[in-house]
């Protein structure tokens, strides 16, 4: 799956692709940046790498996993 001339696939087109193919909550997902939080709002674990307090702030609602954080 990938972005083209025609379709963007990113935060909520990558979250709708993710569940026709996975199913809604049967996918993990790692990502850095809030356009990720539609697809973490759809997957099971929500794995976070480089981020910003803002975005584990906006993310203490789901299942996280925090690698990594932004100094």
């Amino acid at each position: 799956m990938a972005s083209n001339a025609d379709f963007n696939l990113s935060s909520h087109n990558k979250a709708q692709k993710l569940i026709e193919r996975f199913g809604d909550k049967q996918f993990d997902y790692m990502g850095d940046h809030m356009r990720d939080l539609p697809v973490w709002e759809a997957s099971n674990l929500s794995i976070l790498v480089n981020v910003s307090e803002r975005v584990i702030k906006n993310t203490q609602h789901l299942n996280t996993l925090i690698l990594s954080q932004k100094n």
